[in-house]
């Protein structure tokens, strides 16, 4: 892992939560056991321990001492030992058939936390020189080259994440990290086609159910890097207008919906304007799914008189638009600078009270629809607060 990391405390306070579920209201008694561990300090647990609570059938437990070795990762003792225990979690059977249910959501937390930590563990950058370097050595006549050992070992841990990332998901938990590990295992099958095995969507049906419904730009630009880089946001995804398609731009959601190649028209959606395809398409939704713009062009009086209404119309409903996004850009200031001063000395998301939160969500709901880089560039440093 890159020093990096370790050192700005982010990996610690944060990453256990992204790994275990989308966010630590779904299921607060992980972020409560993450805490527990990291406010310890220099307490250290034991192989015996683990035992102890297996006996007594707290995989909950189990999953907090794993996470504790994990966020502390100080010697690679430290990782193999809680990969071990989280594994042993995976394999542990309902004990109780009658509150069989009850254990499912430790089974999920942990097989997502098990595909978060081998994904962290590929160096998909070493991977991808090792690739292309081997794309230029000579060819000794016509026999295929290999792939080089350091792309195999990436691969092989990209599909066993994906494989817990899997069940996860068959378990109930369409966790955060289950797609962060669905989006890496695919761009890393599309980077080295010539070195993959079959499809993923063929080997991994849920996951290619994320990629179905969600936008891979907008993940990946989400993605914290185990490279320590910090991760760019990636334009903002259009609403889709094309005919027939119902996928529409959803705020509640992080990430904006669209088709993604998927939409079932036959043609690439055209737009009347930039601003329409951002907002307020559907007040004019004849004219933006037409293949041409309304025309006066050999129409009589009265129907050209009709269109000049129509685009009358349009241009003031593009104007109000516009206004409303100038007055989003300066309540999105308004709200960004009211979190900064609250969140200089909290450590993570689910610390805020419900007013910073509220307007976490008001602000970052209103930034994806932000056009200029000033304001892209202000949701940087929520980056790490966002669970």
């Amino acid at each position: 892992m890159d020093p990096t990391i370790r050192e700005t405390g982010i990996w610690k306070t944060t990453v256990v939560q992204l790994a275990c579920c989308a966010s630590v209201y779904e299921c607060p008694e992980v972020g409560d056991y993450v805490e527990r561990a990291l406010n310890r300090g220099s307490w250290r647990p034991t192989i015996e321990y683990f035992h102890a609570v297996d006996a007594e059938g707290a995989s909950g437990d189990r999953i907090e001492l794993a996470c504790r070795l994990w966020t502390g990762f100080e010697t690679p003792q430290d990782h193999r030992a809680a990969f071990e225990q989280l594994l042993a979690v995976c394999a542990t059977s309902v004990r109780d058939t009658r509150n069989g249910a009850r254990f499912r959501p430790t089974q999920a937390r942990a097989r997502a936390l098990l595909a978060w930590m081998l994904w962290c563990t590929v160096d998909l950058e070493a991977a991808d020189s090792a690739f292309t370097a081997a794309k230029h050595e000579p060819r000794d006549g016509d026999n295929e080259r290999e792939a080089p050992p350091e792309l195999r070992r990436a691969l092989a841990t990209l599909h066993r994440a994906a494989s817990f990332a899997e069940e996860a998901i068959a378990l109930g938990l369409p966790s955060f990290a289950c797609m962060q590990v669905a989006v890496a295992h695919a761009a890393a099958r599309r980077r080295f086609p010539a070195a993959c095995a079959p499809d993923a969507r063929d080997a991994f049906p849920a996951l290619a159910a994320f990629h179905d419904r969600l936008a891979l730009a907008p993940i990946e630009a989400w993605m914290p890097f185990a490279t320590g880089k910090r991760p760019v946001r990636a334009a903002a995804v259009r609403v889709c207008a094309g005919r027939g398609c119902d996928i529409q731009e959803t705020p509640a959601w992080p990430f904006s919906l669209c088709c993604g190649g998927l939409c079932p028209a036959e043609r690439k959606p055209w737009y009347c304007s930039r601003a329409c395809s951002w907002s307020g398409w559907q007040d004019h939704a004849d004219d933006c799914r037409s293949d041409e713009p309304v025309s006066g062009k050999g129409k009589g009086r009265e129907e050209r008189a009709s269109s000049e209404d129509d685009a009358e119309r349009a241009r003031k409903g593009m104007a109000l638009s516009l206004e409303q996004r100038e007055a989003d850009d300066l309540k999105s200031e308004a709200c960004f600078t009211a979190i900064t001063k609250q969140t200089q000395s909290i450590r993570a998301f689910r610390n805020f009270d419900t007013e910073v939160k509220e307007s976490i969500q008001e602000y970052m709901a209103s930034a994806f629809r932000i056009e200029n880089m000033k304001n892209r560039a202000m949701v940087q440093p929520m980056l790490k607060y966002w669970p």
